[in-house]
């Protein structure tokens, strides 16, 4: 999908700890810096349609599991009407997902505990740039009753 990129991170694993990798300025998804900041979604917490209009997200889940949907509803993209979900933990599926501005993004935490994200944003966090929708402004089956 056009917009998205997800990366593959690396974890050093050691006796005392691990040393976990986020993002690097020489990867080719960086366009700068703005601030970094952590989300908790609690539970299986859904967190409804959200558009940036000028961030770049790089999500990490640092603890716990996450899935994201993303949305393309750009009138100008090649894969316009497309969805597409990642499912991103601190173990096994541990990556980067790169969501560039004009993209739709909503997600739903996946373990029972705390579910964190941090997010390397390209800009500091301002509402004047933010989109919101509800959970049903895209239709997608999140498993709920």
């Amino acid at each position: 999908m056009e917009g998205i990129f997800f990366n593959s991170l690396q974890k050093k694993i050691s006796n005392g700890g691990h040393v976990c990798h986020g993002l690097k300025s020489s990867d080719d998804s960086f366009c700068g810096y703005g601030e970094a900041y952590f989300s908790v979604i609690k539970g299986l917490t859904i967190r409804p349609w959200k558009l940036h209009n000028l961030m770049t997200l790089n999500l990490i889940v640092i603890l716990g599991e996450v899935k994201f949907v993303v949305a393309d509803l750009r009138n100008n993209s090649n894969t316009i009407g497309q969805t597409r979900e990642f499912i991103l933990n601190d173990n096994d599926r541990y990556g980067r997902l790169t969501v560039y501005p004009g993209i739709w993004v909503a997600m739903q935490g996946n373990t029972i505990g705390k579910n964190i994200i941090l997010n390397i944003a390209n800009i500091e966090h301002s509402e004047d740039e933010i989109v919101r929708e509800g959970i049903d402004f895209i239709n997608h089956d999140w498993g709920r009753e």
